[in-house]
């Protein structure tokens, strides 16, 4: 390129000059942009589990499938894979157990089979478990520092001091770690992205825990994944990993155009979300598409719009005692004495919900697939994650798709976050 420059120079007029010298730089620059699309990606994936007593199912889920998780993500990214597993419990298991277990990156699947064939599902005393105590001992793994960093958290208990109304022993959250809050701040600055998997229904019997972690992952630049259909786990391990780093691919040209609609006087003045949705049509229009995880939503219409309200106070919260003060959290808190109480049998995975009294279904929407006995009290017995229809049908998939505003809001949530 330099030598036809060279020549062309010599003979050429000023404006074919400039024209020239301006065609051959996009040249280059598609260059560029096709190798970095095309080039291997590094991926650190981290699973933070709660493993007390009702998350047996899904870790037996993912030590059965991380070698199907690994070869997809390998072949069709090209990615150098590292792996890491925390387990956390509960303050009430650290002498006889442990309270967290961090194992150390592996780029063996072999041996992330094996961290998961030695984590088992026990303990939990209290409704909370140590969640923070868990994302704070993720937050301080070894991360390579040009990997796409996901870290997929899967929980059907909120943290302590969520929801000090429902025998929270410890109201004020984890001893011994910063606040949830600083620790959450703390994975975004990282560009730690944040992928939440709540196991339905069981996050319905704690109020503000849907929108708990939605705000956590939207803080992050992750996703929130409401989870009734457990066998769907690895598609959606799988399918989050490849989105980012798909994603991380075309960061670049993203941030690049909303930074350009930023300075533009037409579009300076748009609220953020209207920006994001201009970025991603003027995007879609050059033919931008990118990987997406598309998971069916099993959550009522109610009690989402309920989670986006919480999600939008953790997002902005710099404390967990900050957020539990919003009266969207206060809302959900009030509606804790009508649902009923969750209880695992010790020899299952499966939730037995007991009531003592009728269940609202306003408060409790999915409590209606189940009822059978009179006054609408959900009878004794277990009662498994995917036995309604809404949970047993819901499907997830990867797809290529225009890139979307909501994409587009992600990534720059984490790379404001970086900075």
């Amino acid at each position: 390129i330099v030598l036809q420059i060279n020549a062309f120079l010599a003979c050429s007029h000023p404006k074919s000059i400039v024209l020239f010298v301006y065609s051959r730089f996009q040249k280059i620059l598609s260059l560029a942009l096709f190798h970095k699309m095309s080039a291997p990606s590094f991926l650190d994936l981290v699973f933070v589990m709660d493993c007390t007593g009702s998350m047996g199912m899904y870790i037996r889920l993912a030590c059965d499938n991380i070698e199907k998780i690994v070869t997809e993500i390998v072949q069709s990214e090209k990615s150098d894979v590292r792996f890491s597993l925390v387990r956390y419990r509960d303050f009430c298991d650290e002498r006889s157990s442990y309270l967290v277990q961090a194992e150390k990156f592996t780029n063996s699947v072999e041996r992330m089979q094996q961290y998961l064939k030695n984590t088992t599902a026990a303990g939990g005393g209290d409704a909370p478990e140590a969640v923070a105590s868990g994302l704070h001992a993720a937050s301080k793994l070894d991360y390579r520092r040009n990997a796409v960093r996901v870290l997929v958290w899967i929980a059907d208990a909120p943290p302590h001091g969520l929801c000090p109304g429902q025998g929270d022993t410890l109201p004020n959250g984890d001893t011994g770690c910063p606040d949830i809050m600083e620790i959450v701040e703390n994975l975004a600055k990282q560009e730690i992205i944040v992928y939440s998997v709540g196991v339905e229904p069981s996050v319905g019997d704690y109020p503000a825990l849907r929108g708990f972690m939605r705000g956590v992952s939207d803080r992050t630049g992750g996703r929130y994944v409401p989870l009734g259909n457990a066998p769907l786990l690895a598609a959606v391990i799988t399918g989050g990993a490849r989105e980012e780093i798909n994603l991380e691919r075309i960061a670049e040209q993203v941030m690049e155009e909303v930074q350009q609609l930023r300075l533009a006087p037409a579009s300076a003045a748009l609220p953020e979300d209207a920006l994001y949705n201009l970025a991603s049509a003027n995007l879609q229009s050059r033919g931008v598409t990118v990987g997406q995880l598309q998971v069916d939503n099993v959550v009522d219409a109610g009690e989402d719009k309920a989670a986006a309200e919480v999600a939008s106070v953790v997002r902005n919260s710099k404390s967990l005692a900050e957020a539990v003060r919003s009266p969207a959290l206060q809302a959900q808190a009030q509606s804790v004495a009508s649902r009923p109480s969750m209880v695992y049998a010790a020899s299952s995975d499966v939730p037995v919900r007991r009531s003592s009294g009728p269940v609202p279904m306003a408060a409790m929407p999915y409590a209606a697939r189940f009822a059978s006995a009179p006054g609408g009290a959900v009878p004794e017995g277990p009662v498994p994650m995917a036995a309604a229809p809404s949970y047993a049908s819901q499907s997830a998939a990867y797809v290529a798709a225009p890139i979307s505003s909501e994409q587009v809001k992600r990534l720059v949530s984490r790379k404001s976050a970086k900075e």
